[in-house]
């Protein structure tokens, strides 16, 4: 769409949108955690991914990772779906 539109949307916001959605999905378990901040950098994963649903795999992952850091635990224990394999 074009930039003076009202649904457009830069590839940022999009980006945005993916990492709440992420947190979002796992938001059930947030509360368990001690207020804690996860960056996810968006210039890496977009490099990484090669169209908007990869990008948004890999978003999930990235966030799931973190998470599991801040509980001590094993991502397969946030998300059974669980892919890793990035590094």
């Amino acid at each position: 769409m074009p930039p003076d539109v009202p649904l457009y949307r830069t590839r940022a916001q999009q980006f945005d949108d993916m990492v709440l959605d992420a947190v979002a999905r796992l938001e059930p378990r947030w509360e368990t955690a001690a207020p804690s901040r996860i960056i996810v950098y968006r210039r890496p994963l977009m490099a990484r991914a090669e169209d908007d649903d990869e990008l948004s795999d890999l978003v999930f992952d990235v966030v799931v990772e973190e998470f599991a850091q801040i509980l001590g635990l094993d991502p397969e224990a946030i998300d059974p779906g669980y892919r890793g394999g990035f590094d």
